[in-house]
């Protein structure tokens, strides 16, 4: 029995011949991504089997999307391993396309999202939201998915995503999916991957941190947000893996702001860590 193939496609117009090729009346469940693909990345691609007649994924390692002192030099490039792993899972269609493909110099348009900006995240990581929107307008063009996946690990990026969706009348179906995480409870990200395995296993106070705040705000009657935090600071103070914290947010997943007491339904606490040792 033959290996299943699949052959990426690294131009617009290559991708595009692809798609044309595909039924007018079927389903194309579309997992953007940029690459150094796990487990997490696994989860969106069957959730996106199970309900789609066709899968494509993209890898593009987004450069507007990183500020000034991030990783985007050293952000995990795997595209054999990655190809391998969308061949196990029979992936039909795969994107793969270069930076020129993608930003043109000479490009005269930028993407402003609105009501963002009273974020930590906009705050501390300026222009990531605009770089996520622009790059996400260009795949929904070139793509042009009935669905698309993604994973709630971002939450201020599903909301990103479906006021998208909806302000460009794309005409996608959204699907947001559970955070995929390890057996410690710490949620799968590509960037683990910088982390030792000691810093690994200790890294799940996050998760902790995060379940004790939730179990505050769920219970506690009219309990601040500075309370909140620190919950959440005292649990990740024992363990003195974490060296330095960018930022907790609680915020509204609605409004998308910060809150002072529990009195939304729809809350999130973000968090941001620098480095690890």
């Amino acid at each position: 029995m033959s290996r299943f193939r699949v052959q990426p496609l690294q131009t617009i117009r290559s991708f595009r011949k692809a798609r044309q090729s595909l039924s007018p009346q079927s389903t194309l469940g579309f997992i953007p991504t940029m690459g150094g693909l796990h487990q997490g990345h696994l989860d969106l691609i069957r959730r996106a089997r199970s309900e789609c007649d066709t899968i494509a994924v993209s890898i593009f390692v987004n450069p507007l999307q990183f500020g000034p002192k991030e990783d985007f030099g050293r952000y995990p490039r795997t595209l054999e391993a990655d190809v391998a792993l969308l061949e196990s899972e029979k992936v039909d269609l795969l994107f793969t396309p270069s930076m020129k493909e993608m930003i043109s110099s000479s490009s005269r348009f930028a993407v402003e999202p609105r009501g963002f900006e009273s974020l930590a995240e906009a705050k501390m990581r300026p222009g990531h939201f605009e770089g996520v929107a622009m790059i996400l307008i260009k795949l929904f063009n070139i793509v042009r998915p009935t669905h698309a996946y993604f994973g709630q690990k971002d939450a201020a990026q599903c909301v990103l995503v479906r006021h998208l969706i909806d302000d460009f009348h794309f005409g996608i179906t959204p699907k947001f999916v559970p955070v995929s995480r390890e057996a410690n409870g710490l949620a799968r990200s590509t960037r683990n991957k910088y982390l030792s395995e000691e810093a690994r296993r200790k890294a799940g106070v996050i998760s902790r941190g995060l379940d004790r705040a939730k179990i505050a705000f769920q219970t506690a009657r009219n309990i601040s947000a500075q309370k909140i935090e620190q919950l959440i600071r005292e649990e990740f103070a024992t363990e003195p893996l974490l060296t330095e914290i960018e930022y907790i947010s609680i915020a509204s997943l609605d409004a998308m702001t910060p809150i002072e007491h529990n009195e939304m339904r729809q809350t999130h606490a973000f968090c941001r860590f620098q480095h690890y040792p």
